[in-house]
């Protein structure tokens, strides 16, 4: 464990981000070795069933991301002031809270799956297909949403390298299952589905058990956890704009996802190679934004309010530094890396759609990735209400000019409608940040003087 806010702070956003870089370039690489072994050796059905149930998926993970976000900034502020025992109970508490919602939605999930599936246009073709894939996911869920926040709490206590150990676990445990589930045992998408949960209940136990060594080092091993409401109602504050936010994001991929899905398989099979491609942009601006955010969460539960505006312009460094570079290798090799998930002379309108979606979206991705860094700065701040009103503005001009450019231009208004609402997003989020009220009013005076000495409240967060 670690108090990021000792030390230089380019050296501590280097060494802090680094680690979470490595370890989400790890999972990421769950999905892009799905997609790749789908495409190469299954073909572009299986790679659109991949893909067809994305949209409702992210809308329930968007209820646990939030929650978990929540919950890191409040347990940096409890490590920030030393309150290792509120931070125990809380981190069990919800960790167990997670546990049984997950449960229950998987479980309605797989019940209610073909009212779902006719939502969101699931075509006949890949419907057997989806649906295995489908069931899989939703037991995944499950472990890969406790494992998530297990991350999340490693992350605001100051660990990073650990996540990145259970990530090359996990990965490599993937890589194999894959293998011998297609190439062996000849499963088709069930393979695929089977290894990502066995490889992700592998790093969830081992997250557990690894907690149980920091309560020891935090020297509250021997509390005993009672779970009760408060310790939920507690984390609420932080957590409960964080849901609404992340649901306001996910919520526009969902009402959108039936004219997605109506675009055929070709078009999913396009968008679920780009999509897997696209989340390795989000690797290095996310490793700045988490960074960011426990960074300013323990700053405010130390009350060292003097460093939180520096934080802030490192974050933003960061993500330029590394986020461009990578945009940039994408947009010049684009069949490259085309080639790794479509065999050439297969299906070629997706071949050269995958290459547009490369050409046309990843340079609109910076609008995507400076939006983050600022959800991660409000994040930590607390700055919930202009958070949520940011996500806001960018879910409501996704929805509008999806149902305008999509109808209108095909896989083309796809691209555009991102490039818009992130645009949109990105101009609020500017407004506020240099006008200064993304600082809450109880502590907007230190943070803008530099100032360290006024006491943490609560209400702030």
């Amino acid at each position: 464990m670690r108090d990021l806010t000792q030390g230089n702070i380019h050296k501590t956003f280097l060494i802090f981000s680094i680690p979470i870089i490595l370890s989400s370039m790890l999972q990421s690489a769950f999905g892009l070795v799905d997609t790749a072994m789908a495409g190469l050796l299954l073909g572009p059905h299986a790679l659109a069933a991949l893909g067809a149930t994305n949209a409702f998926f992210g809308l329930i993970y968007s209820f646990f991301y939030g929650h978990a976000y929540g919950l890191s900034v409040y347990v940096g502020n409890m490590f920030g002031a030393k309150e290792y025992r509120l931070l125990k109970t809380s981190v069990q508490t919800n960790i167990l809270l997670v546990l049984m919602v997950s449960v229950v939605v998987a479980a309605l999930s797989i019940l209610f799956y073909r009212p779902i599936f006719y939502y969101l246009n699931i075509e006949d073709v890949i419907w057997e297909d989806t649906k295995i894939y489908f069931f899989c996911l939703c037991i995944h869920l499950v472990v890969s949403m406790c494992s998530h926040f297990y991350l999340m709490c490693c992350n605001a206590v100051g660990v990073t390298t650990f996540p990145l150990i259970i990530s090359i676990i996990s990965s490599v445990l993937n890589i194999v299952g894959n293998y011998v589930s297609l190439a062996v045992l000849k499963w088709g998408v069930m393979g695929l589905g089977v290894s990502t949960i066995l490889s992700t209940a592998v790093g969830f136990l081992c997250y557990y058990i690894r907690f149980r060594h920091y309560y020891r080092e935090m020297d509250v091993h021997k509390i005993r956890v009672t779970p009760h409401w408060r310790y939920i109602a507690r984390v609420l504050p932080a957590s409960g704009s964080n849901i609404a936010q992340q649901i306001s994001m996910y919520a526009a991929n969902f009402i959108i996802a039936p004219l997605v899905n109506q675009m055929g398989y070709v078009a999913l099979a396009i968008l679920a190679v780009g999509n897997s491609l696209r989340n390795w942009i989000i690797v290095f601006y996310n490793a700045a934004a988490k960074t960011g955010a426990n960074y300013i969460a323990q700053c405010v539960g130390s009350h060292k309010y003097h460093l939180i505006r520096r934080a802030a312009r490192t974050a933003f460094l960061h993500c330029l530094v590394t986020t461009v570079p990578i945009i940039a290798l994408f947009v010049a090799l684009p069949d490259t890396f085309t080639a790794l998930f479509l065999q050439e002379g297969v299906e070629s309108a997706a071949q050269e759609g995958v290459r547009q979606y490369i050409r046309i979206l990843f340079p609109l991705a910076l609008l995507q990735a400076l939006c983050g860094v600022f959800h991660s700065i409000f994040r930590g701040i607390g700055s919930n209400h202009k958070l949520l009103t940011a996500s806001l503005i960018g879910t409501v001009s996704s929805i509008i000019s999806a149902f305008w450019l999509i109808p209108a231009f095909g896989i083309l208004g796809y691209y555009w409608y991102h490039g818009i609402s992130w645009a949109l997003e990105l101009l609020y989020e500017m407004i506020v940040y240099f006008s200064g009220h993304w600082v809450p009013s109880s502590i907007r005076k230190q943070v803008m003087r530099g100032n360290r000495d006024e006491p943490f409240s609560s209400s702030s967060t």
